[in-house]
C-alpha cells in the first residue's frame, strides 16, 4: 500500500505533504489519499489543482459548504491499479451517516498525477451499532459516532 497508509491508518503527516507540496504524489493511489485529506481540511484549491475539470464559483461554493460542514471518519480503499482507485469515504453530514463509493480514474501529466473522472455506486451505509466505530477510534460505533447523528 501507498505510504500515504501505515500500519492500516491513515497517515495524515505524509498526505499533508503531498496537499503543501513538499512532496509529489508517486501514483494515482498517493493521488486520491491527498485528495481525502485536501477535502478533509478543507484545501479545495489543492483539488481544483490536482483535477482535469475545475468547478465554476457556485459549483465551488456548494462542495466548500459540503466539505467544511461534513465530519470526515474514514478512507477504505477497495481496489486500485495504476490509473484507477476504488474507494469508500465515510463521514456525517447534516446528522446523517453517509458515504461515497467510487470508482476515480486518474491520469499522469509528465511526473503530476490528475484526477479524471470518477463512477460513483449506489452504496448504503449499514454500520451495526455495536460494530468498532468507522473513524478508528476503537469505541463501539454507538457510543462514539453514531452520537453525532440525528
Amino acid at each position: 500500500m501507498s505510504s500515504c497508509i501505515k500500519n492500516d491508518k491513515f497517515d495524515n503527516s505524509y498526505c499533508r505533504d503531498i496537499v503543501n507540496g513538499k512532496v509529489k504524489a508517486k501514483s494515482a493511489l498517493e493521488l486520491m489519499q491527498s485528495r481525502y485529506y485536501a477535502y478533509k481540511t478543507v484545501n479545495l484549491e489543492y483539488i481544483q489543482k490536482t483535477q482535469i475539470d475545475n468547478w465554476s464559483q457556485e459549483q465551488l461554493k456548494e462542495v466548500e459548504h459540503w466539505a467544511k460542514n461534513s465530519f470526515w471518519q474514514h478512507l477504505e480503499i477497495i481496489n486500485y491499479s495504476e490509473t484507477e482507485v476504488e474507494f469508500k469515504a465515510y463521514y456525517i453530514y447534516k446528522g446523517r451517516q453517509e458515504l461515497i463509493h467510487e470508482l476515480s480514474t486518474f491520469i499522469k501529466q509528465g511526473d503530476k498525477w490528475l484526477y479524471k473522472s470518477g463512477k460513483l455506486y449506489d452504496t448504503k451505509v449499514n454500520i451495526a451499532r455495536n460494530a468498532k466505530c468507522i473513524c478508528g477510534s476503537g469505541k463501539k460505533y454507538k457510543q462514539c459516532c453514531l452520537k453525532l447523528l440525528y
